[in-house]
């Protein structure tokens, strides 16, 4: 769908698309998400979801309420786990993608 608007095919509002979360092994969202568990596994996943054609990306930082193995209060990132994340995709979307005018 963001494709068609994007291309005036079908009429409809900005759609940013970040395709699936990236969380840890046994984090939040694991069943829907994609796991990784270091930095570089995080930047690895960072880089597939770009080359997927992702306008964003999520990361689920704490654990949620639907999965009540998690923990809401702890983060499943160390700081440097996130920045590997936060660099990469930084990187990648003041570069080289766009995104049209509102």
């Amino acid at each position: 769908m963001r494709d068609l608007v994007r291309s005036g095919v079908a009429a409809g509002p900005r759609v940013l698309a970040a395709a699936e979360a990236i969380t840890t092994t046994a984090g939040h969202g694991e069943d829907i998400g994609t796991p990784a568990d270091d930095a570089i596994q995080i930047r690895t996943a960072v880089r597939r979801l770009v080359a997927r054609s992702a306008d964003l990306i999520k990361i689920m930082v704490t654990g949620g309420a639907t999965d009540p193995h998690t923990n809401r209060r702890h983060a499943q990132y160390s700081t440097e786990e996130l920045r590997a994340a936060i660099d990469d995709a930084h990187r990648f979307f003041s570069s080289i993608r766009t995104l049209p005018e509102v």
